[in-house]
């Protein structure tokens, strides 16, 4: 008998569950939209409704369930697993470790999401075996996961890595961790879905037509992705100055959605942000795992000695 795991990518507008065998490969995979609105209790919930018939499906293919893991949002505490404060899901203080255990009558392993995608990028596409790492997710909102010396660095009591709350402009819009200008309220998928409707881009069709406007060569639509571009291009190089590390890893559903827009752009303009010693070593890439990143990283905490 083979050993399966689940791991879980609780998101803003989903959640994805996922079964990944004892090699490392994701063989079951299940996306359901997050019913954020309803409250914690019902989210936790509705995870622990949708684990168990994979807990049983593992059993019933005589295979050993060697763990469940869930990946959250943060700003997550560590290793006690409490949310705190989360812009996103507006969650403040959630013992989520402690709720989901109990509910589920087992021990389950809880880790930040862009960690847990840093972990399935370093250990599964770290082409040039790099030993430190930064991934930056580009979705509902911005964060990232951070690999130092080949190890998971989560600072002292798991805040580190919150990149999308570094200010980005003074004047900007009032983010939803209460501060102004935040990465996360000028650049994040959310604020580019406000952003499109104030300004009638689009068509009113969202993104999708404001991709089609860029690709009809729409001035107003290009000069819009191209401030996007700064934006992101600006976190980024911030990102890098500050750590120096030896590759990027961009990743979530606004860079995979834009990525044939902004690849060559954001590559470019970073690299202007950057020192010229940061540069010598820098690789920027984007994401082949997609959202596969996260489950991926479930297998590593679960089968690490680390954890």
């Amino acid at each position: 008998m083979a050993k399966q795991y689940i791991a879980v990518d609780l998101g803003a507008s989903k959640i994805l569950f996922g079964i990944v065998d004892e090699a490392g490969k994701v063989i079951y995979k299940k996306k359901i939209p997050t019913a954020s609105k309803r409250g914690f209790t019902e989210v936790i919930l509705d995870i622990c409704q949708h684990i168990r018939p994979l807990v049983t499906m593992i059993e019933e293919s005589s295979n050993i369930l060697g763990g469940v893991a869930l990946a959250t949002p943060g700003p997550l505490s560590y290793p006690d697993a409490v949310v705190y404060d989360s812009p996103n899901l507006l969650w403040r203080k959630v013992p989520l470790k402690s709720i989901i255990q109990n509910e589920l009558k087992m021990e389950v392993v809880i880790e930040k999401d862009t960690n847990m995608a840093v972990l399935g990028e370093y250990y599964f596409d770290n082409d040039h075996r790099a030993t430190n790492m930064l991934y930056l997710t580009i979705s509902t909102g911005i964060g990232g996961g951070i690999i130092i010396n080949g190890k998971l660095f989560r600072g002292s009591n798991g805040g580190a890595g919150e990149f999308g709350h570094m200010i980005i402009d003074n004047n900007g819009p009032v983010c939803n961790c209460g501060k102004t200008g935040c990465w996360e309220a000028i650049a994040a998928g959310a604020a580019i879905e406000n952003e499109i409707n104030r300004l009638a881009l689009g068509n009113g069709r969202g993104v999708a037509g404001l991709i089609e406007e860029v690709k009809n060569r729409n001035k107003d639509a290009l000069a819009f992705v191209n401030r996007m571009i700064n934006y992101w291009s600006i976190g980024i190089g911030n990102a890098i100055n500050i750590l120096n590390p030896d590759v990027v890893v961009l990743g979530g559903g606004v860079t995979w959605g834009w990525q044939d827009l902004i690849e060559m752009p954001i590559f470019e303009e970073t690299n202007r942000q950057i020192f010229s010693l940061q540069r010598e070593r820098i690789r920027l890439k984007i994401s082949s795992l997609r959202d596969e990143n996260v489950l991926l990283g479930g297998w590593v905490v679960l089968t690490s000695k680390e954890y």
